[in-house]
């Protein structure tokens, strides 16, 4: 016989007792009563056997019970641990979000006052530019306020020559005006450009593949490359390295993965030469290049956010891992 209640219970054994643990006990002493052992292992009688399975399978009734409550309050453990994780994970996201989005805006802002100072670094040349045009201009349109003039009526009676000199003035104001401007924009494009995330990735490929070059920085384990770096190396390859690599591979057009890696380890071999290799010899060029801050420069802080929002969004993807050993700088794993 099953039973699918304590009341059933109850009600076929005429107990008084409401309380399990109680119901369990007068269910013991029952099947004492009627248990094969008293009788030298036989029954007295069919009516004592099956009161002895009646007990039984009450008795089994309650083990099931505890057992399905034990295990629902495992299972409810279980979901409560998964939400708490759950929670607790997602809490960690937003926290990670939150950090990148507030170090988003703080190098936002940052660029935003290197471009205004770049700007204004132009400032000195794009007057004189305007003055030196406006003169020039007003010799050109106004002959008769020279020829009047007392001192300057001397000019009116230029030859050619001067003329020459005249007109090359002219062009280069224009020239440095037209360079001036194409750089500011040039230096807006870039700064902005370090904002998008798929140029922070393509900063970090290039990074990585630099990295490569000093064979000090990977080793392999299990066939596999793992590459160390810390944050330091990463505001160091901004600062001196990525615009070089930038420009030249740009230069190049598209290149497969093997290709990039061995323009990198070509322009990094030769970096020191031709940084030196500029530093000789004085051009009108490159006087014009020195009159006009090169486009695009950033300095530590600015460089020190973009590696913090590299650095950051690649642990929050798990493509780095902090490494444990200590150092001054924290240094990362990356698995190639």
């Amino acid at each position: 016989m099953d039973f699918n209640s304590t009341e059933d219970i109850i009600s076929h054994f005429e107990l008084k007792t409401q309380n399990g643990k109680e119901i369990k006990k007068e269910l013991k002493k029952l099947i004492k009563k009627v248990h094969p052992d008293i009788n030298k292992g036989e029954f007295k009688d069919t009516k004592d056997e099956s009161l002895y399975h009646e007990i039984q399978s009450a008795l089994h009734f309650f083990e099931t019970k505890k057992s399905n409550n034990s295990l629902s309050l495992r299972n409810e453990n279980t979901d409560l641990m998964k939400i708490i994780s759950d929670l607790t994970f997602e809490k960690k996201q937003e926290k990670i979000v939150e950090n990148i989005n507030a170090k988003n805006l703080a190098l936002t802002d940052k660029l935003q006052e290197s471009i205004v100072s770049y700007h204004k670094v132009n400032s000195a040349p794009k007057i004189t530019g305007i003055v030196i045009t406006s003169i020039i201009t007003s010799l050109w349109a106004f002959p008769t306020v020279i020829k009047e003039h007392p001192i300057l009526k001397t000019l009116y009676n230029y030859n050619a020559e001067f003329t020459i000199v005249w007109i090359i003035s002219l062009l280069l104001t224009a020239i440095l005006w037209i360079k001036i401007n194409s750089s500011e924009k040039r230096d807006e494009e870039i700064k902005r450009g370090y904002k998008l995330e798929s140029n922070q990735n393509y900063i970090f490929s290039i990074f990585i593949k630099w990295l490569l070059t000093n064979h000090q920085n990977y080793e392999y384990i299990d066939n596999q490359r793992i590459i160390t770096f810390s944050k330091d190396d990463l505001i160091f390859f901004l600062m001196t390295r990525f615009d070089v690599f930038q420009q030249r591979l740009k230069r190049l057009g598209k290149l497969e993965t093997y290709e990039i890696q061995r323009e990198v380890e070509h322009i990094e071999k030769h970096f020191e030469e031709e940084s030196n290799r500029n530093k000789k010899g004085i051009t009108p060029y490159s006087l014009l290049k020195n009159l006009i801050p090169k486009p695009g420069k950033i300095d530590a802080e600015i460089a020190q956010l973009i590696s913090d929002l590299i650095i950051d969004r690649l642990k929050a993807k798990e493509v780095i891992t902090q490494s444990v050993s200590k150092s001054l700088s924290d240094k990362y794993i990356y698995k190639d």
